[in-house]
């Protein structure tokens, strides 16, 4: 793991923005500068330090804009300066700044799965022998303008299926995550937080929203780092709504959310003992034994283990965190944890640092609530 991804940290969603660049001799072509690029260079550096949380100690750097091989789009690489050195990344912007593609664009034949193959032979280096595999494109549920291919990969050393994107037209194909261009203030704007699990006073100036992930180890170390050491500084000041956002790899990380889900709903003071209890035990929790310690951690914490099965059980609590997961997906978060301070977005590990400053920012009015 590079030193920015150590910066960022987090359990992943999406494909991150500081991988490193891969060139594909044949396939990125590059374009002619466009001209005055100040105010998309703003947007997508701002958009970056959004979506990835990165702290204003390091610096972002936007290069000049070409343009794409996909004429609807401008290419650039985001450098992040983490003080050692800069890490680059290619990225796609659509010319309406509507949208910003985590990858360059390449461009396919006239038989479009047959293009797809190549490209991931290319990207992948993979050897002959290795069967690359894409499946038939269909529409993709979340990337209007886009079709989506799984695309099977099995040789001797890999084993594994990969979700790539082609534009509608099959003229072009990007490996990369699509995410619309949205401020912060705009993201949370989707969010329903009226599920969420409050702790802290309703009348706090300063509002945290984190979606987190109990199966994820950053989002425990989050979990101490905030509830231990930064928000004791702030009685009174701050209030934190916690939004489920379990990820689909993590075999036993719903379930927990529909216990702590139960738990907060039967019992509200006894939930912040129930998660710190949850994410201690993580290395020990598994899918086979995780309902039992569900019901263990609840009598606890004072809250009866049949009341909880019951709960748990229920259609009802099932079809709430489903409903508040769909919802909480609109976002196109990168990674868990993701805290929203007031509008201020900071994703993966965050130091104590950077979330005192980000609540003093808020609390002096920096960030407008």
């Amino acid at each position: 793991m590079n030193n920015v991804n150590r910066i960022i940290g987090g359990c992943r969603i999406r494909c991150l923005l500081v991988l490193a660049i891969v060139a594909v001799p044949g396939l990125i072509v590059h374009g002619q500068r466009t001209g005055d690029q100040s105010e998309l260079v703003g947007r997508v550096e701002q958009f970056v330090r959004d979506k990835y949380g990165i702290p204003r100690r390091f610096p972002v750097r936007v290069e000049p804009f070409t343009e794409s091989v996909n004429s609807k789009y401008l290419r650039t690489s985001v450098l992040i300066d983490d003080g050692d050195r800069p890490h680059p990344k290619t990225i796609s912007v659509s010319k309406d700044a509507k949208r910003l593609i985590d990858s360059d664009m390449y461009p396919l034949e006239q038989d479009a799965l047959e293009s797809v193959s190549q490209v991931v032979r290319t990207l992948l280096k993979l050897s002959p022998d290795t069967a690359v595999t894409p499946s038939s494109l269909r529409t993709s549920g979340d990337d209007e303008g886009f079709l989506e291919t799984q695309v099977a990969i099995k040789g001797r050393k890999i084993d594994q299926v990969r979700r790539y994107s082609v534009t509608d037209d099959k003229r072009f194909m990007v490996t990369g995550a699509i995410y619309s261009m949205r401020t912060a203030a705009q993201m949370l704007d989707l969010v329903d937080t009226a599920s969420g699990m409050v702790t802290g006073p309703p009348s706090a100036q300063v509002t945290i929203v984190e979606f987190l992930d109990y199966q994820c180890p950053d989002c425990a170390r989050m979990y101490t780092t905030l509830t231990d050491v930064v928000l004791p500084k702030y009685q009174g000041k701050v209030r934190v709504i916690y939004m489920d956002f379990p990820l689909p790899y993590h075999n036993w990380a719903e379930k927990a959310s529909l216990g702590v889900r139960c738990v907060y709903q039967l019992s509200p003071r006894a939930v912040e003992g129930f998660q710190r209890r949850l994410f201690s035990a993580q290395k020990e929790t598994t899918p086979e034994n995780i309902n039992s310690r569900l019901l263990e951690y609840a009598a606890e914490v004072g809250v009866p283990s049949s009341t909880l099965a019951a709960c748990i059980a229920s259609k009802s609590a099932a079809a709430a965190l489903e409903a508040d997961v769909r919802r909480s997906a609109k976002l196109e978060l990168a990674v868990v944890p993701t805290l929203f301070i007031n509008h201020l977005v900071l994703g993966g590990t965050q130091s104590a640092m950077d979330l005192s400053d980000a609540i003093g920012d808020a609390l002096r009015g920096a960030v407008a609530p």
